[in-house]
């Protein structure tokens, strides 16, 4: 631009930001442009002071007194520069004069955030390892419950996203069990990224990381039990969350440790009949599991402590486990352990969550679960006053096998639970 036209354009910008009301106009004309891509439509400007009105009235040449809604068209805004001293200039120079920054649509701007954001994720590929690459590749053509952290975190603060995605990447190439190995969450943590807190409980890095091990064990975390489904997903790739106080409390269990000896502290409580906690960093060293000999390989699991001592005190020669409602992943690590050689009889509280605990297990371990005194006589017979909310009842629509569907249909009609301790109290002879 010569000098000329400096000085000219310079002129032009003084008249328009002297006067207030050319701002509201302007700034309806640049939406405009951002919208459709072009100077086109027309302008609405309301309450506007006599002032404005009258400078506006004076650059257009109308008269705006008495009115405080004015409708300015693109076709005005054109012909009137081209009979003004400012004809020299298009709108779009003098409205990039007025804002300091070009004029760009949405749809412009769209597209280059949409590239700025195809080479962020490049950028990213370029750290990761093939199956890195394929969770990448899947998180972003589907679209799925990652993507949405992904993205947010990406409109949120691109450099945390860059470098909790490629602590996680990193991770996936140096998982524990690729090596046969188990590593406590701090601790592999601490190897991946320097942080020990890197992976804990709710940060980015720890629900990107679980975002990954879903996709590669194919495995997808519901609502029901959601922590301790978590957990497990971190012990299938060889990292432990909460080994120690994540337990399961047992009666008549006999270990082997890796080397093969019998676990002394377990052989211990066996003999002196007395219950135990067994923890997961205990399971961790125990290559083998089994019951006692004069169990008859059969294993009572139950849900409540009661029950669990009823069954030592009666029974002191079985073997047992409780759970105390929803299993733990130790729990579940002791019966993986457990399934080769014994049969479990299961026994638990007639309501929705009892009924969702007896068909997890029974899904897990197949025939190896028994369903133990799951009788619609004793539904019918030990109602407790415990009314179940329609929020329950709908949990039980979850219950599909065909064992459950006999206490599932009377539950959904009595809409009662009915507890082990009552069924003891009434029918003790069962349990013992």
């Amino acid at each position: 631009m010569d000098s000329v036209r400096v000085a000219n354009m310079e002129e032009c910008q003084k008249y328009f930001k002297s006067r207030s009301v050319f701002r509201k106009l302007f700034q309806k004309t640049r939406q405009k442009y951002e919208s459709l891509g072009r100077l086109a439509g027309t302008m609405r400007l309301d309450n506007l002071t006599e002032k404005e009105r009258k400078d506006l009235g004076g650059f257009f040449q109308k008269d705006y007194k008495e009115t405080k809604t004015v409708f300015i068209s693109t076709k005005m805004l054109e012909q009137t520069l081209k009979n003004s001293k400012f004809a020299e200039f298009s709108w779009e120079e003098i409205l990039e004069q007025f804002f300091q920054e070009p004029l760009v649509s949405n749809k412009e701007i769209e597209q280059k955030h949409q590239q700025e954001k195809q080479e962020f994720f490049q950028n990213i590929d370029l750290a990761s390892g093939k199956l890195g690459k394929q969770w990448m590749e899947s998180v972003l053509r589907e679209k799925g419950k990652c993507y949405y952290t992904v993205i947010q975190n990406y409109k949120r603060d691109k450099a945390e996203l860059e470098q909790a995605l490629k602590s996680v990447l990193k991770a996936v190439d140096h998982l524990p069990i690729l090596e046969k190995k188990r590593k406590r969450l701090d601790v592999f943590a601490a190897s991946i990224t320097g942080n020990p807190h890197y992976f804990d409980e709710g940060t980015l890095g720890e629900r990107l990381l679980s975002a990954f091990l879903q996709f590669y064990f194919d495995l997808e975390l519901s609502t029901e039990n959601y922590i301790e489904q978590k957990r497990e997903l971190f012990y299938r790739a060889g990292i432990l969350k909460d080994e120690l106080s994540n337990y399961v409390l047992t009666y008549g269990i006999i270990g082997t440790d890796e080397d093969g000896r019998t676990h002394a502290g377990l052989k211990g409580f066996c003999e002196r009949k007395e219950a135990v906690l067994i923890t997961l960093q205990l399971l961790e060293k125990l290559s083998k599991a089994t019951s006692k000999p004069s169990s008859s390989k059969i294993i009572y699991v139950v849900e409540n402590p009661s029950i669990f001592s009823v069954l030592m005190e009666y029974k002191p020669d079985c073997s047992a486990l409780c759970t105390y409602g929803q299993p733990k992943l130790a729990t579940f690590v002791l019966m993986d352990l457990l399934a080769e050689e014994n049969q479990f009889y299961y026994a638990g509280d007639f309501d929705p969550e009892g009924l969702l605990i007896a068909q997890s297990l029974k899904q897990r371990y197949g025939a190896s679960v028994i369903f133990w005194n799951y009788l619609e006589a004793y539904y019918m017979e030990n109602l407790s006053q415990v009314n179940l909310s329609e929020k329950r009842l709908k949990k039980l629509e979850k219950i599909s096998i065909k064992e459950l569907q006999p206490i599932k249909k009377l539950m959904e009609k009595e809409k009662k639970a009915v507890y082990q301790e009552k069924i003891f109290d009434a029918h003790p002879e069962i349990f013992i």
